[in-house]
């Protein structure tokens, strides 16, 4: 993974206490404490060029799935997954209904190679 270098063990420590923290799994706020939050959100920025939340999103991505816009739109996520956009780590796709008629309008995020290339070395 060429454009990550010597930062693999600190993305790997960001993507699991996000996971973690983000899935409301075993790390709770609390136990972190607001200093921790603050640096791993800095880290997290610094190396991968997204918060925390967008890495939730990305941690959780399959191209398979389809996301309500009307879901995410009045909440501020949407603000995440562009930004996911921004970094190169997703394609945003626009449509109007699922494979099975379901009328929408949906989005769908596809991942590209630099996703793709993060997410198999995570997994």
């Amino acid at each position: 993974m060429k454009w990550i270098g010597d930062t693999c063990l600190k993305i790997i420590c960001i993507a699991v206490i996000a996971y973690t923290f983000l899935s409301g799994g075993v790390v709770i706020a609390s136990d972190l404490g607001s200093d921790s939050i603050k640096k791993l959100e800095e880290c997290s920025q610094e190396q991968l060029g997204i918060r925390l939340k967008s890495l939730k999103y990305l941690l959780d991505l399959n191209p398979n799935d389809f996301i309500l816009r009307s879901s995410i739109n009045g909440s501020g996520e949407m603000e995440y997954i562009e930004a996911l956009q921004d970094a190169g780590f997703v394609r945003i796709l626009l449509t109007d209904s699922l494979p099975n008629g379901v009328k929408g309008p949906f989005i769908r995020l596809i991942p590209t190679e630099k996703a793709s290339d993060l997410l198999e070395y995570l997994r």
